[in-house]
């Protein structure tokens, strides 16, 4: 690509991901987090 040919994709900017996030469904249970967390301690012994 040459420096004065356009981007082929427009820059993402943070106003994307919040727009984006208003559409965002949770994909992680609170069981699962549970489950991490324990994990996660368990790896800290």
């Amino acid at each position: 690509m040459d420096s004065d040919e356009p981007a082929p994709v427009p820059e993402i900017r943070h106003d994307h991901f919040d727009e984006a996030m208003k559409f965002a469904r949770r994909s992680v249970s609170d069981e699962d987090i549970s489950e991490y967390e324990i994990f996660a301690t368990k790896l800290q012994q």
